[in-house]
């Protein structure tokens, strides 16, 4: 996910033509609590599919692995109610996802925020109401358009310190590891690391 947001190729050879002429950019990165990630960090139904994906499945269909997990989750799964300060604004609520996003790239889709950037010192948050199916199909925008608008099952926010409480605590998603838990303290360090990405011109 992340090299595509690096816009290396994915072919290995094409990438490594690439890079030989590459260029150092500077790249975000998440600090949640004592660890850090490069992607995203989340709670809820990003935590629980990733946990039940099917490995022989995950072979043979790749990204489509995540969604149908995904599925298999949803009857299973409650809302749960957190509250969110961003940037020292408080957000109370219920939701069955919160996720804090660097990179653009989860399972290989692409979320549709034009101002998602793994450089600009902002971390963007998702909040996911509800598992009906049309949320999933936005959520997870299979072929759909660029988001304009945030009404009903979604929320929209950005900021550079982000902190998620809930009512018990809760296993984290970080780059797909989890290894930490609800409550959490996220912080964007801007510009932290140095990687190397294609010149645009070799960008495929």
């Amino acid at each position: 996910d992340f090299s595509r947001a690096l816009g290396i190729p994915q072919n290995i050879e094409k990438a490594a033509e690439a890079l030989v002429n590459g260029q150092p950019v500077p790249v975000d990165v998440l600090k949640a609590n004592d660890h850090y990630c490069l992607n995203f960090w989340g709670i809820g139904l990003i935590t629980e599919a990733s946990s039940h994906i099917n490995q022989t499945e995950k072979a043979l269909l790749g990204r489509i692995s995540y969604f149908t997990s995904a599925l298999r989750t949803i009857s299973n799964l409650e809302p749960f109610s957190f509250r969110l300060s961003i940037d020292g604004e408080e957000f109370t609520d219920e939701a069955v996802m919160v996720v804090v996003l660097n990179g653009p790239f989860i399972g290989t889709n692409k979320i549709p925020l034009p101002q998602l950037s793994i450089n600009d010192g902002k971390a963007d948050i998702l909040v996911c109401r509800n598992t009906n199916l049309a949320a999933l199909k936005e959520l997870f925008a299979m072929d759909d358009p660029e988001w304009d608008s945030f009404e009903g099952e979604l929320s929209y926010y950005q900021g550079q310190t982000v902190q998620v409480e809930t009512a018990l605590p809760m296993e984290a998603d970080t780059d797909g590891e989890i290894c930490t838990k609800t409550p959490a303290s996220i912080e964007v360090l801007n510009g932290h690391l140095r990687m190397l990405a294609p010149l645009e011109k070799e960008k495929s």
